[in-house]
This record gives structure tokens, C-alpha cells and sequence, in this order.
């Protein structure tokens, strides 16, 4: 059995998943409010398992839902594109990589919101 790996989410971000150098879907976490907005806010822990090899991007709202000039959103494409193509990429380098990719998509448009992209390779055994 995997350890699980727990995480807690406002809007996005939407985490990515990798194995074997290939992007393997989507995993949507429900809404909550932003980490440290209100003192008091409860938040809801959510589970999902990862695997020795596996990679996680998540990537936030000001990410996923950027539209390019002509209107498409960077995750119907660009996002997944973008993915594949930082899969040989050290863990470190993948946020800056994706956002400059990012900058390419939304062409001169002042952003919105803030872009967050996060990158973690999970190493080590399985866990029995």
C-alpha cells in the first residue's frame, strides 16, 4: 500500500499527475476558501496516493483558467501541452518553464489573477 499524500485546496489548484514521463490526468479536489483567509475556517483533507517515480504539478486559477487572445483557456491545450513538455525537466525547473509558457499564451494581456505552479517528484519505496 502507497502512503497517501493529503492537501487541502481553495479554488484550484488542479494537481497533475505523472508517471513514466507521461501526464496521467486530472485530479480535482473540491473548493475551499484560501489557506490563512479567515482564522477560524475549517478545512476539509483530501486523499490521493502517489507512487515512487510519480510526478505532481499543481498549477492554480491564475494558471489553469488564463484565456489567450482568441479566447481558449491554457488548460483545453496549452496546459497539457506545456506538461509534456517539461517531463524531462528537473522538478525545480518545471514552475518557471510552464509560466514562461504561460506568458507565451496570454500573449501582451496583463494577467488577472496570481499563477502558482508547484512541481514534486515523488522518490523512495512503496510502502507495504
Amino acid at each position: 500500500m502507497l502512503p497517501p499524500v493529503a492537501k487541502t485546496r481553495e479554488k484550484p489548484p488542479f494537481p497533475h499527475p505523472f508517471r513514466d514521463q507521461a501526464v496521467t490526468g486530472l485530479i480535482e479536489l473540491n473548493a475551499q476558501l484560501p489557506l490563512g483567509m479567515f482564522e477560524d475556517t475549517v478545512y476539509t483533507t483530501e486523499h490521493f496516493r502517489t507512487e515512487p517515480g510519480g510526478r505532481l504539478v499543481a498549477v492554480s486559477d491564475g494558471v489553469y483558467d488564463v484565456t489567450s487572445p482568441s479566447g481558449e483557456r491554457y488548460s483545453e491545450r496549452a496546459l497539457a501541452r506545456a506538461l509534456n513538455s517539461t517531463r524531462l525537466l528537473p522538478a525545480s525547473r518545471v514552475p518557471r518553464a510552464v509560466l514562461q509558457e504561460l506568458a507565451g499564451h496570454r500573449g501582451v494581456i496583463d494577467a488577472d489573477d496570481g499563477a502558482m505552479v508547484v512541481c514534486l517528484d515523488r522518490r523512495g519505496r512503496t510502502s507495504d
